[in-house]
């Protein structure tokens, strides 16, 4: 009945042991996904970030492209009064 007894004993303390790795192995795995998905929460914020910059050069240099041809248009209209005030003025060629 000893032996049997230190058997049980042996066997119940192995059991525990398994039970305690699949815990730690389960806890590792869990660490494992959270750091994942902290992982990709950074990247798609950093990606986020990068597409705002990206955006935003291209508003300005639209803006500024917007600006130089108002400039163009403006220039373009003066031309095309004095023109018309050198017709009105009979020196048509």
């Amino acid at each position: 009945e000893a032996i049997e007894a230190d058997l049980d004993a042996f066997i119940e303390r192995r059991a525990r042991g398994a039970k305690s790795g699949r815990d730690r192995a389960n806890d590792e795995e869990a660490y494992w996904r959270a750091r994942d998905r902290r992982q990709a929460r950074a990247r798609r914020l950093e990606n986020a970030r990068e597409w705002v910059a990206h955006y935003g050069g291209l508003a300005l240099y639209h803006h500024d492209l917007a600006a130089r041809c108002a400039e163009k248009r403006d220039r373009v209209r003066e031309l095309i009064k004095e023109l018309e005030a050198n017709d009105k003025g009979g020196t048509a060629a």
